[in-house]
Parts: C-alpha cells; sequence; structure tokens
C-alpha cells in the first residue's frame, strides 16, 4: 500500500488533467469539479464521457477507501451505468459515491451527479475488482 501508484490518497495524471477534486472517506467519496471549455461537448453542455470519468473515479474512490484496511493493491471497473437526467451548461459539478456492497473480490458502488444549484442531474451504478496484489504491468512514465 505504500507504493504510490496504487495510492488513493494522490492526484492520478487524469486527475491533474480533468481538473477534478476528490474527498473520500470510508466506503464514500466526492467528487468536484469546476466546468471549463475542455469538459464540454459541441451542444456547450457537460459531455457525457467527462462525467462518466467523474463517476468511474468517485465510485472507485468510495470502493478502494472501504478496503484499505483490508489489503489494497488496486481496483478496476468491471461495468458502469449512467442514466442522464438532463443537461448542464455552467458551473459546477459534484458527484458523490458509496460502496452499497460486495464481496472479497467485487465491489459495488452508486452515485448521484449534482449542478451548481444542487439539483440531481444524473445517476450510476458501478461494479469494481479489487486486487488484494498490484496487477503486474509496467510503469507509464510521465
Amino acid at each position: 500500500m505504500d507504493d504510490a501508484r496504487f495510492s488513493i490518497t494522490s492526484d492520478s495524471g487524469f486527475q491533474r488533467n480533468m481538473g477534478y477534486k476528490v474527498e473520500t472517506g470510508d466506503g464514500f467519496a466526492t467528487v468536484t469539479l469546476d466546468l471549463a471549455e475542455h469538459h464540454m461537448n459541441r451542444a456547450n453542455m457537460l459531455h457525457g464521457g467527462a462525467l462518466m470519468s467523474l463517476f468511474d473515479a468517485a465510485l472507485g474512490y468510495a470502493s478502494a477507501a472501504s478496503v484499505r484496511k483490508e489489503g489494497y493493491g488496486g481496483l478496476v471497473t468491471v461495468s458502469i451505468t449512467t442514466n442522464f437526467l438532463k443537461p448542464v451548461t455552467s458551473g459546477s459539478v459534484r458527484v458523490e459515491a458509496q460502496r452499497i456492497g460486495g464481496g472479497r473480490k467485487l465491489i459495488f458502488a452508486s452515485g448521484e451527479a449534482y449542478d451548481a444549484a444542487g439539483e440531481l442531474f444524473a445517476t450510476c451504478s458501478g461494479t469494481f475488482r479489487r486486487f488484494t496484489q498490484p496487477p503486474r504491468h509496467d510503469p507509464v512514465e510521465g
């Protein structure tokens, strides 16, 4: 767990590029993002892929934070389903996620996305696979 490549307390390159902030607790996480031009689609609405990235991060952090003390070696997304309820065109967004169940290897989480006015605009559910040993890979040079 001391290996920075698998730390859930340090920013990833993707997080720095997207510009979101993370707060975690035992089994929950909040991801916030101030919208910028590079987060928008051609219709000047928050891009669906950008929102799914925020959900993936928030649900993943909530899942990982709940298993750190049990031996955390990494976590990958198995599946993620997002329901888009209305568009967001400006301001900030907040994604709140929580672990809702799971076992030794699979973890289930759900999340909600809120606009700057505090209105729900999307929901999500996801399944994540937990590793007790880090997956074997070649680290990306950066």
